[in-house]
């Protein structure tokens, strides 16, 4: 399901809370092409302009001149969204802190004690 970027963070709040009991969530993300993206693997990408750079390169670090397409999916649902450069900061600030709470709620395993017969494995009688 495509849904707009403030809705993919509260439905991916959601899938973690769900995950937490059981399961695991699943997150993609990938530079989006909105000109190829219906084309099939069979047909080829045709590009229009060559002498573009088909990396562009920003003006500012962390911050792209491309759309990405982010996609979650947990069990059978599946969500996605297409975030812009212009929202892109306010995403990445959402999406990370929905990540940060999620290893907040991480438990720490407890550290096994070594039984008796482990200890004495070590030293044989002869």
């Amino acid at each position: 399901m495509f849904v707009d970027n403030e809705k993919f963070l509260t439905e991916l709040a959601a899938y973690f809370r769900k995950a937490s009991k059981s399961g695991s969530v699943t997150v993609t993300s990938k530079r989006y092409d909105a000109a190829t993206r219906h084309q099939s693997p069979a047909q080829p990408i045709v590009e229009t302009n060559l002498t573009m750079d088909p990396h562009p390169t920003s003006s500012e670090p962390g911050n792209p001149q491309h759309d990405y397409l982010v996609r979650a999916a947990f069990k059978g649902d599946k969500i996605s969204t297409v975030v812009t450069p212009e929202d892109y900061t306010q995403f990445q600030s959402g999406y990370l802190y929905l990540l940060k709470l999620q290893m907040k709620a991480l438990k720490v395993p407890k550290k096994r004690k070594a039984t008796g017969s482990a200890k004495k494995s070590g030293s044989s009688k002869k």
